[in-house]
């Protein structure tokens, strides 16, 4: 009986360790990109809102600066993405090759 509790829990510990890559919580390792927008002169960039475009076009998040310039962009697939900014003061802007590995990854802009 003992062997066979000692053979379960190796086969249960191998199966854990040999499945996909999992965050804490559980689900499959994700991405955060989190970052900070300025105008020139370095005055924060305030409503700025800015999307995750996978490389098959597929929307893979979005966010929107806060008071600050500061945003966040939380739980996404590790991969290579183009960011899209626009604010009513600036109509869009493109930042092509951001690649996002697995935790949290930062990218600053500056907008015209």
């Amino acid at each position: 009986m003992t062997r066979s509790l000692l053979s379960l829990s190796l086969f249960l510990v191998l199966v854990s360790c040999n499945g996909s890559p999992t965050d804490p919580s559980g689900g499959a390792v994700r991405a955060t990109l989190t970052g900070t927008m300025t105008y020139a002169g370095g005055y924060a960039a305030a409503g700025v809102r800015i999307g995750l475009i996978a490389a098959n076009g597929d929307i893979a998040g979005s966010g929107e600066t806060d008071n600050y310039g500061h945003y966040s962009i939380a739980r996404v697939p590790p991969g290579r993405y183009t960011l899209v900014f626009t604010s009513s003061a600036y109509i869009e802007k493109l930042r092509t090759g951001i690649d996002l590995h697995s935790g949290v990854n930062t990218y600053d802009a500056a907008l015209p």
